[in-house]
C-alpha cells in the first residue's frame, strides 16, 4: 500500500489548485463587477495557468488511480469513491475527507463559473445595447448626408511644390 500516501499528496495538491482556481475566479468576478477591465487580461492569464496545472495534476491522479486499482483489485480507471471504499484504514478515512473537500471545492468553482458566465453575458448585452444606442443616431445622420462625389480627389502636394498664388495671379493678368 505504498502508493496511497503518494495518491493522498496528489489529492492535497489538487485541493490547493482548486482553491487557487476559486480565488482567481473571484478576482475575475471582482474585476468585472467593479468595471476594472484593464486587469482582465492579466487575471485571465493567471486563471488559465491554474487550469493548466489542474489538468496536469488530473493526469497524474488518473495514472496513480490506475496503479492503485491494480493494487486494490479494482477495475481500471476507478473513481475516487471506489478507491476510498477499497482502501484500508486509516487511508479510507483520509481519502473520504479528500473526496468531500474536492466535491465541495468543485461545487464552489462550478457555481462561481456559472455566475461569471451570466455576468459576462449581461455585460456583453449591455455593451451591445450601448453600441446600438450610439450607432443608430450615427446611422440616421449618415443617411441625411449626401453621398460623396465619386470623382477622385486631387492628389495632395508637398508644401515645397504648392504653387505660389501670386505667381498664378500674375500669369492670368
Amino acid at each position: 500500500m505504498t502508493r496511497l500516501p503518494e495518491f493522498s499528496l496528489t489529492l492535497w495538491r489538487q485541493r490547493r489548485l482548486l482553491d487557487a482556481l476559486l480565488y482567481r475566479l473571484e478576482v475575475q468576478e471582482l474585476l468585472l463587477t467593479s468595471g476594472r477591465h484593464r486587469w482582465l487580461p492579466n487575471a485571465t492569464r493567471e486563471l488559465e495557468a491554474v487550469i493548466a496545472k489542474l489538468r496536469r495534476h488530473e493526469l497524474v491522479r488518473a495514472v496513480q488511480a490506475s496503479a492503485l486499482a491494480r493494487e486494490l483489485g479494482l477495475p481500471p480507471d476507478p473513481t475516487l469513491r471506489m478507491i476510498t471504499e477499497a482502501a484500508p484504514p486509516p487511508w479510507c478515512e483520509i481519502l473520504r475527507e479528500h473526496h468531500i473537500a474536492l466535491l465541495g471545492l468543485s461545487g464552489q468553482v462550478a457555481d462561481l463559473a456559472d455566475r461569471l458566465r451570466d455576468e459576462l453575458a449581461a455585460s456583453s448585452r449591455g455593451i451591445a445595447e450601448f453600441l446600438d444606442a450610439v450607432v443608430e443616431p450615427m446611422r440616421a445622420r449618415r443617411d441625411d448626408v449626401p453621398a460623396p462625389d465619386p470623382t477622385p480627389l486631387a492628389r495632395p502636394t508637398r508644401p515645397d511644390t504648392v504653387p505660389d498664388p501670386a505667381v498664378d495671379l500674375r500669369s492670368e493678368l
